[in-house]
């Protein structure tokens, strides 16, 4: 009694550990990177196993962040002041980045001790096995698939610069240097700078030398590697397709058994959709193993936020007290901490007991046994997103009766949709409730503020432009003092792109911290929706703000225009951006903080909790590195038709650029959170807007100069809006058809105590429950495979003793005798262990 006792307030206090980190937006990650996904084999979570816990190894069973949870007995008190640092630098070394199959002989036994950070359950060693910084990067697909499919990206990028660098950089540099007809753009005895030397201006102002000649030439050999880099583009998509299976392969997940279905009437209960999904499949209701209901838990999480709140202030009382007057007695504290936890323990008892119809949003998890009936399911029920759109305006909008479009996908009035689930730690559970409708007013809030943003650097960027004008100016109205006005120019112009280099990093902080607002329902979704709107953002930013800025020919070519700014734009966000990572200003200051603190030893009055904070690493921020890398890529092919010299630029900063990345991500962040196949393959989908982009800016420049004589440009600008519109659509459309291959012999009964989490247990109502089952599940399995070791071990021990005898001609009574007492011995032994092995079942957690 004493023991369930001890269970239960344990699981207690767990759900209020597991929502506290889904809330708490600022351990957001912690959270993340303490369940992860069932992929994460060489991050296992439990300091009794000292096993690689996946299904891929398969090596042995283990429990996932369940039974570190549910050691929370044996945690270290997160509040108290002052902190442990020693405590502090094992957490800092369990949440490093490490390669722990490094640790492991050709038996794949651990060589090294293992130790566990005591917060959050994280594997440590003494050697500390980084991932060398040069190896292939395939090596990190156990932080998630997605990290070396972000550098796979980065080298196909790489690829397309050199392609560019070589065909049209070092072909446009030797045919516009030629003419050396740019000093037509500045005035009277004065010297074109370099930049127009190297770029498209130094033709000259005359619109007939645009019409023929270099120009032409130069869009033919565009033409032809614009056709060229697609071709590959499509190859591309098929060789990361085939690089996403081969790490796939045979990697099992609960996602693989599980769909999400959405838009279930509010009436409706889980025997009625099991009923109502076999219909669909023909197949047996046993084949359904589990339905997770999601509920509007919104307004619990917070409560139960202030329950931890208050209990950190309970804790820390009497420090505090010393310190300030407080308005509350301790009492009072815990009378209100009781009250709140007893409201909430009511509400979650209420929708456990299925009688919360009004906080049911009609979406649900169902995990069925097999992978084939998930698959058919998502294959009759998925909908394009037009095809949404198109049904939303002509149901909601125009007020057409739905029984004109009714099939058996539709459930009392609705239209059912079934989408593959997303893994249980990328779960935002308490967003589940925000409808669709809802978000994307949330989303055009938070693209207004972005714009705002933006339409202050455009302020600043007009201003920094007159303040430059009124210096050329003065130039041309004096012939004192040219050079040292001349390098104000230069010197704004600099400072000019450092601003926007610095107000990128500015405008990812902010974007991220206004789209949690927008309450995604998954962690995927947000970071999809940070990168684009980020990648949006700095396109603006880098490159059409300046061109608005310098509008006209006029001012393209001048000594503070158009091709001198977007110059040092390139060289700033290209060396400057990704040196702002490498000397990260809050990495050392954190790093002086730490020192610092831990000098004050018991005079220190921070918690553990914040100790352990300051120790981790930065984090790692695939959004802001994808968007960068695409909306350079962006600029980049739009501006290189009027200077050549930019895609030289880009592509020695990307070498740059990849290798910082990678050092920050193995050398100084802490481990990052999951990250899947979505958004490569989603950024990959911009390969053919960046080649329209180059057609754009070599249409827009030519036209412009030549006035409209050159019709030239037209036919690559066709020919990249047919891809973007048709082409790639179609190639979409048919890799959408292309059903993913599943294993038909795998099991969710088989593998569902070997994957790390599920969707039971990371569910903040159902994770109690779903805990001491899991763990009643593991003691089962533990017992068995422990009775089978030791049976094995007895039946080897009978064929030693008696099969020896017996192949020797026969068995003497001495032998007999002896060979009876041997194995009465083993009997005896095999008592033992067995009860020794059921004492060491009622020590686990």
């Amino acid at each position: 009694m004493e023991e369930d006792k001890k269970t239960k307030e344990l699981s207690e206090d767990n759900s209020i550990t597991v929502l506290q980190s889904i809330n708490d937006k600022s351990r957001q990650d912690e959270f993340k990177s303490g369940t992860r996904k069932d992929s994460r084999s060489n991050y296992p979570t439990n300091p009794k196993e000292d096993q690689h816990l996946s299904v891929r190894d398969n090596s042995d069973f283990g429990p996932s962040d369940t039974l570190s949870i549910a050691s929370a007995i044996e945690e270290e008190d997160l509040e108290k002041i002052p902190p442990n640092f020693e405590d502090a630098r094992i957490h800092q070394n369990a949440q490093r980045v490490k390669n722990l199959d490094s640790n492991k002989d050709n038996k794949g036994k651990i060589q090294d001790k293992r130790y566990y950070c005591q917060c959050c359950k994280m594997p440590t060693t003494n050697t500390q096995p980084l991932y060398p910084l040069c190896q292939d990067t395939k090596i990190l697909e156990d932080l998630g698939i997605g990290y070396p499919l972000y550098f796979l990206f980065k080298k196909y990028i790489g690829c397309i610069y050199a392609v560019i660098v070589l065909c049209i950089s070092v072909v446009g540099l030797v045919l516009y240097s030629n003419p050396d007809n740019g000093e037509e753009w500045m005035g009277p005895d004065e010297n074109a700078p370099f930049i127009i030397r190297v770029s498209i201006g130094n033709i000259g102002k005359i619109a007939n030398r645009y019409e023929s000649g270099d120009v032409n030439i130069m869009i033919i050999i565009s033409t032809i590697i614009l056709t060229a880099i697609f071709i590959s583009y499509v190859l591309f998509q098929q060789f990361q397709k085939d690089f996403i299976n081969k790490i796939d392969e045979g990697l099992i997940s609960p996602a693989d058994f599980t769909v999400m279905v959405s838009n279930i009437p509010h009436d409706k209960n889980k025997a009625d959709l099991k009923t109502w999904l076999c219909k669909h499949v023909e197949t047996d209701e046993k084949e359904v193993i589990d339905i997770n209901l999601c509920y509007d838990i919104h307004s619990e999480v917070k409560e139960i936020q202030k329950i931890i709140d208050l209990k950190k202030l309970v804790q820390n009382y009497d420090l505090l007290s010393q310190k300030q007057k407080m308005k509350y007695t301790k009492n009072q504290l815990r009378k209100e901490i009781k009250q709140k936890e007893k409201n909430v323990g009511d509400i979650k008892q209420r929708i456990l007991d299925d009688n919360s119809k009004d906080q049911f949003t009609g979406k649900a998890f169902v995990v069925f046994n097999n992978q084939a009936d998930p698959e058919n399911l998502i294959n009759e029920f998925k909908r394009s997103l037009i095809r949404r759109i198109y049904n939303h305006i002509v149901l909601k909008w125009l007020k057409v009766k739905s029984e004109r479009f009714q099939d058996d996908r539709w459930w009392d009035g609705k239209r059912i949709d079934i989408e593959r689930a997303a893994e249980p730690t990328n779960i935002y559970w308490e967003n589940m409730a925000v409808k669709p409708n809802e978000r994307f007013w949330r989303s055009l809030a938070t693209y207004g503020v972005a714009f705002i943003c933006l339409a202050i650097v455009f302020a600043i960027n007009l201003g920094l432009s007159f303040a430059r004008d009124a210096l050329d100016d003065e130039v041309n109205s004096s012939n004192n003092n040219e050079t040292r006005i001349y390098a104000m120019i230069i010197v704004i112009s600099f400072i000019s792109s450092i601003f926007i280099a610095i107000n990128n990093t500015i405008l990812f902080k902010v974007i991220r911290y206004i789209s949690q607002f927008e309450r995604h329902e998954t962690y995927t979704k947000m970071n999809l929706t940070v990168s684009v709107k980020l990648t949006v953002c700095v396109v603006i930013n880098t490159g059409v703000i300046p061109l608005i800025v310098n509008l006209g020919k006029k001012r393209w070519f001048g000594r503070s225009g158009l091709a001198i700014d977007m110059f040092f734009i390139l060289l700033a966000i290209n060396f400057i951006t990704p040196s702002l990572s490498l000397f990260n200003v809050v990495h050392f200051w954190r790093k002086f903080r730490y020192w610092y603190e831990e000098r004050k030893g018991e005079k220190s009055s921070m918690t553990q909790r914040e100790a352990n904070q300051l120790a981790e690493g930065v984090d790692w921020n695939p959004p802001y590195y994808y968007a960068t890398s695409v909306s350079i890529l962006i600029i980049t092919c739009f501006y290189t038709p009027l200077i050549p010299l930019l895609a030289i630029i880009s592509f020695f900063g990307l070498i740059y650029k990849y290798w910082v990345e990678k050092y920050v991500l193995l050398r100084r962040c802490k481990i990052p959170q999951e990250l899947g196949e979505q958004m490569a393959i989603m950024f990959i989908g911009v390969i053919p807007l960046c080649l329209f982009f180059y057609s754009l800016g070599q249409f827009i420049f030519i036209q412009t100069l030549s006035e409209g004589k050159n019709q030239l440009p037209w036919i690559p600008l066709g020919m990249m809006i047919l891809a973007v519109l048709v082409v790639s659509p179609v190639l979409a459309y048919l890799d959408l058809q292309t059903k993913v291959k599943r294993d038909e012999k795998a099991t969710f009964e088989k593998y569902k105590n070997e994957f790390l989490t599920d969707y039971n247990r990371s569910n903040p109502i159902t994770s109690d429950d779903a805990i001491q089952d899991h763990i009643q599940s593991l003691q089962k399995l533990r017992t068995v495979r422990n009775t089978n070791h030791l049976l094995t071990r007895f039946k080897e021990s009978i064929r030693a003793k008696i099969f020896p005898a017996l192949a020797n001609g026969g068995i003497t009574m001495t032998n007999m005798i002896n060979n009876t007492r041997d194995l009465n011995n083993s009997a005896e032994e095999l008592s033992r262990d067995m009860d020794l092995g059921d004492e060491e079942e009622e020590k686990i957690p």
